[in-house]
């Protein structure tokens, strides 16, 4: 699919990029998902005296996401399921079924310290012929093998 999108964009002619109904592909994602006045809007919604605190929220939050765009996309998709998917889905799912069944769960690979020592790694170390988690399937062959 790769290739044919690439050789397609190759053949595409540059006078046809960003012109009439092609013009949004003139704008990078960023500018696609927020417009200017979309901060003013928001800041709207609160009391008058709580606008200061809710600006500097909001101006943490660009920063957030100025960061995430510099990332290329696996590493982009990496950091949604650490800081999103995972904490705000998953984690919140199995621990309500382990408490309402009255089950200890733990996340052993949920360590600070070691989260941050794999994200370091260079980006090919996490993905292997297009599949994930490449580091701990040649970590724990024999486990893989005999439960999947």
């Amino acid at each position: 699919m790769n290739a044919a999108a690439s050789a397609l964009y190759a053949l595409w002619g540059t006078s046809w990029r960003a012109r009439g109904v092609l013009e949004f592909l003139a704008q990078d994602d960023a500018q696609l998902l927020r417009s200017g006045t979309a901060d003013a809007a928001v800041l709207d919604w609160f009391e008058p005296s709580y606008r200061p605190v809710a600006s500097t929220g909001l101006a943490e939050l660009e920063e957030c996401r100025r960061e995430h765009d510099r990332l290329s996309f696996p590493a982009s998709a990496m950091e949604d399921s650490a800081n999103a998917y995972l904490p705000e889905q998953v984690l919140v799912k199995v621990d309500r079924a382990s408490m309402r069944s009255a089950l200890d769960c733990r996340a052993p690979f949920l360590n600070r310290a070691l989260f941050e020592y794999v994200w370091s790694m260079p980006q090919n170390y996490h993905s292997e012929r297009g599949v994930g988690k490449a580091l701990l399937r040649n970590a724990l062959p024999n486990l893989h093998n005999s439960c999947c």
